[in-house]
């Protein structure tokens, strides 16, 4: 788990290899992106995972931090304000920069 305290965002992200190598089997990490917004201080929670041919991403966000627009702009995906999800054929570390570099954009949109 990363932590980005300037943004109170924590983000945790698997690769194909940790699947493997931890024996991760389809509903374990169910609900995981949640656990990070459990977190003292934490307002953006991301959970990005590779897939066999696509990365993943869940969003969860409190207040007016609208995630569901990051996710929809950046991600090819959409949810609710503060529960959303996306998608993109790409690779895992290009998305997880992808994510860091918009975030601001969404954190400052919140506060204006």
């Amino acid at each position: 788990m990363e932590i980005l305290h300037e943004y109170s965002t924590g983000i945790i992200h698997l690769t194909k290899q940790d699947y493997i190598d931890f024996n991760i089997g389809r509903g374990d990490t169910e609900g995981i992106v949640n656990h990070i917004l459990m977190i003292d201080g934490i307002k953006v929670a991301a959970f990005i995972r590779e897939q066999p041919t696509i990365i993943k991403l869940s969003l969860r966000s409190k207040g007016d931090i609208a995630v569901n627009k990051l996710a929809s702009d950046n991600f090819n995906g959409g949810g609710h304000k503060n529960a959303a999800g996306g998608a993109a054929y790409a690779k895992l570390e290009d998305i997880i920069n992808r994510f860091k570099e918009v975030l601001p954009n969404y954190i400052k949109a919140s506060v204006n």
